[in-house]
């Protein structure tokens, strides 16, 4: 009989206390930079639950019939003290007086009939500076809190507080913002589904950085506005984002349909297509997964115009993965606002907008219908008769197989069953 080997017990060192996963165990990581950044993020992290369940504890709830949100006291000091309290850790140390200069200057400059060019550099930071002290007051924050490594969200907080009716719309918090310690520098974006991305990555992603992109007016250096703010910062219409935003900070912009609305992204769109051209490259077609995968987002209707105009002036094929348009997300019971709905590319009007013989449908029944076995999928061009010959001509050499054809067949002419099958992923 062979003898029992005695198990070794594991467990993590207590170094390790507060790790979640490989991505934050700093153990054994040489980089002093990186093991530093590491610990801090545990550390913060840490910081916040307690400091939460200590506010739980000595803030108990009060019932109220309405929604309430745990505050702070509002800065009753002037204007100076409330901009000169928020900075960048990456920035200047006298950044409300470099604020003052600006503002003088350009104020000068636009007396005497004669505008500086160089204000243009910076205004556009100036601009989300500005936002962001607007917005946190809204909110009922105060920039001193907000200006602290280990502030906790009021959102986070249970305890006496303002009414969210007296937050604007655009600002009041998600399920996600209530559930889920950060801090409040997260807060004050007007795009629930931005500040739920940022959250859901705030331990990844160098924030210090983010906040130098966005709004370090003082650095010229700085390769150009990343957001832009044209109007009320409360109003998500009044916000626009770069395409150098989008190709730096662009994995946060899942679901962002008003910020994607109010963007010009068509022009990065068209300067891939010149620069492709520049370089001997002929772009034949632009794909676009709607609704997208992985994140079931939906793209609107006149956004679809845009990508299809585009496409005409360039004589490029629209091409339309639609491969989960059955499957979008329809209970109501989870919606923090209404989701966008879906359109297919079938159904956009293409009168002025491109010629129908350029827009094509991929679809198949992989997803929708769980039946990825069957290994069948359709290409639906409705007025282009030359690529329907040639894809009939192509499909010989990898015809469905007479089962799978069966197999579709009974399951899209049963129309009560396939209705009820796509219902009841829907939910």
């Amino acid at each position: 009989m062979a003898p029992r080997t005695a198990t070794i017990p594991v467990a993590q060192m207590p170094q390790q206390a507060g790790v979640r996963g490989p991505q934050d165990d700093w153990t054994g990581i040489i980089d002093r930079k990186e093991r530093r950044r590491l610990q801090n993020r545990i550390n913060q992290r840490s910081y916040r639950l307690r400091q939460i369940r200590r506010h739980k504890v000595d803030q108990p709830p009060e019932e109220s019939s309405g929604a309430m949100i745990a505050s702070r006291p509002t800065n009753n000091g002037n204007d100076d003290k409330v901009l000169g309290e928020f900075q960048c850790k990456l920035g200047q140390l006298r950044i409300y007086s470099l604020m003052r200069d600006f503002e003088t200057s350009a104020l000068e400059s636009y007396s005497k009939n004669s505008p500086n060019q160089d204000h243009l550099l910076s205004l556009p930071k100036f601009n989300i500076q500005r936002a962001i002290i607007d917005n946190t007051v809204a909110m009922g924050m105060t920039m001193e809190w907000m200006n602290d490594d280990d502030a906790v969200s009021i959102f986070n907080m249970q305890g006496p507080g303002i009414s969210e009716a007296l937050i604007p719309a655009s600002l009041r918090p998600t399920i996600v913002q209530r559930r889920i310690p950060h801090h409040p520098w997260l807060d004050f974006f007007p795009f629930p589904n931005l500040r739920d991305n940022l959250i859901a990555v705030q331990d990844e992603i160098d924030d210090e950085e983010l906040c130098h992109d966005l709004m370090a007016f003082w650095d010229t250096r700085n390769a150009g506005p990343m957001l832009l703010v044209w109007g009320p910062s409360w109003m998500p219409g009044s916000w626009e984002m770069t395409p150098a935003f989008v190709k730096k900070w662009g994995f946060l912009l899942g679901g962002c349909e008003e910020l994607l609305q109010s963007s010009d992204c068509i022009t990065g769109y068209e300067e891939a297509v010149l620069s492709a051209s520049q370089c001997g490259v002929v772009v034949r077609g632009l794909i676009l997964c709607n609704p997208h995968s992985p994140l079931g987002r939906c793209f609107p209707e006149e956004k679809i115009k845009e990508l299809m105009n585009l496409c005409e002036r360039y004589q490029i094929h629209f091409i339309s993965d639609e491969i989960y348009a059955l499957s979008t997300w329809e209970n109501k019971e989870t919606w923090d606002s209404p989701p966008m709905p879906f359109v297919s590319a079938l159904a956009v009007p293409t009168d002025g907008v491109i010629d129908p013989g350029l827009v094509h449908v991929l679809l198949g029944m992989s997803k929708d219908f769980g039946a990825n076995g069957l290994r069948i999928g359709y290409l639906i061009s409705q007025h282009n008769c030359n690529l329907c010959t040639a894809l009939q001509s192509v499909a010989l050499c990898s015809y469905v197989s007479s089962i799978s054809d069966h197999l579709a067949a009974e399951i899209l002419e049963n129309v009560d069953w396939v209705d009820g099958y796509i219902s009841s992923n829907r939910c």
